[in-house]
């Protein structure tokens, strides 16, 4: 290895190199899952701190909430492969954001798995877009509405599905 990569510390390559959220538990028991690590993204979007470092996940977040975790990371020590979810979750400004989650179970020496590492993804913006094109009016309907034209210019026969927007093309054709 570079013995300048050498020279940085891992966990502030973790911290400040990672744009995804970052958070590294502790498995104790199901009852007993610590902080270990929580990067600099995850701290800026959730309002956790350090001081979350070394609590459990009732200590920080309250028993619904953690609960919650708790079988999440409970799926990804039983499947002993990376587990994928998406989620959604409010920042520290109370604004709600949506994410795409994988957490992977990290095995020991022992051959225990006592570590989880999960990288949290924001699909806000994806999402946003995704309902967009479902709203009543989007672009995407608006895209069947200019395919009229072609139709009526090819002739080609149109036949309604039950595919949303498709009913209101051929309620469209009929009209013309």
């Amino acid at each position: 290895m570079n013995a300048d990569f050498e020279a940085i510390p891992f966990a502030q390559i973790v911290m400040d190199g990672i744009q995804e959220m970052v958070f590294i538990v502790k498995i104790g028991n199901m009852s007993s899952i610590t902080y270990e690590f929580i990067s600099k993204t995850a701290m800026e979007n959730t309002g956790l701190d350090e001081s979350a470092l070394g609590k459990t996940l009732r200590e920080v977040h309250g028993e619904e909430k953690a609960a919650h975790l708790e079988t999440l990371y409970a799926e990804a020590l039983e499947s002993r492969k990376a587990v994928w979810f998406k989620d959604d979750y409010y920042t520290a400004g109370g604004e709600k954001r949506w994410s795409s989650t994988r957490m992977t179970a990290i095995v020991n020496e022992a051959k225990k798995y006592t570590y989880v590492v999960s990288v949290v993804k924001d699909i806000t913006k994806e999402k946003m877009e995704e309902a967009e094109k479902t709203k009543p009016g989007s672009s995407s309907k608006k895209g069947l509405r200019g395919t009229v034209p072609y139709l009526k210019r090819t002739g080609m026969p149109f036949l309604p599905s039950t595919r949303q927007g498709e009913s209101e093309l051929a309620t469209l054709l009929l009209k013309k």
